[in-house]
């Protein structure tokens, strides 16, 4: 989201917990010196459980309040819903003989369809290991020679009315999700 005459990029963050909301709204100038994020709102509130959505629309009211501006859309953190991670492999035959980047999507469409297979909605997905003719790469692949090109993914998957519950919810505050996120994954890359 883009907000303003000096073309600040805002981002919201949601992180739905089962004992806390939490709502964070940063700011990064487009054009400033300093490339670090500021924040410009925040709340946090207690949740013994989510009513009609009362507790996200409070939590959102109070960052937006302080950051004088109201959102579109948001960041999601998922901590509920099952969540699972999968580590598994994807493979394609190379029509070129060479890695091509249309190689690279059939692989990632692999993948996602393997994650749909299970009945599971896909919240990340990343390519941790390539290996190209049985000989492992530690590289990006593309351009490289070859005939078969397998990858190890590793996939972090949710129940889907999980996301379908969440995305109702927060159609009730006004909002759309730009993204939803791990919440545990989040944590762990901060």
């Amino acid at each position: 989201m883009f907000v303003g005459q000096q073309q600040q990029q805002v981002v919201g963050l949601l992180d739905l917990g089962t004992s806390k909301i939490s709502c964070l709204i940063v700011q990064r100038p487009k054009y400033a010196s300093n490339r670090g994020w500021r924040v410009i709102g925040h709340s946090q509130i207690q949740s013994s459980g989510i009513r009609a959505g009362m507790l996200v629309d409070l939590a959102l009211g109070t960052a937006e309040d302080q950051a004088e501006l109201t959102l579109d859309d948001i960041l999601v953190g998922v901590a509920n819903g099952r969540l699972q991670s999968l580590h598994f492999s994807a493979t394609v035959e190379l029509a070129e003989h060479h890695v091509q980047r249309h190689d690279l999507r059939r692989l990632t469409q692999s993948a996602q369809q393997y994650v749909e297979q299970q009945q599971r909605s896909l919240l990340y997905l990343n390519h941790v290991h390539y290996t190209l003719d049985h000989v492992s790469t530690a590289r990006q692949p593309l351009g490289l020679q070859g005939r078969r090109l397998d990858c190890q993914f590793h996939a972090v998957t949710t129940d889907e009315m999980t996301l379908l519950a969440l995305e109702e919810l927060l159609a009730r505050c006004n909002l759309s999700p730009r993204n939803f996120i791990p919440s545990g994954l989040a944590a762990a890359l901060s």
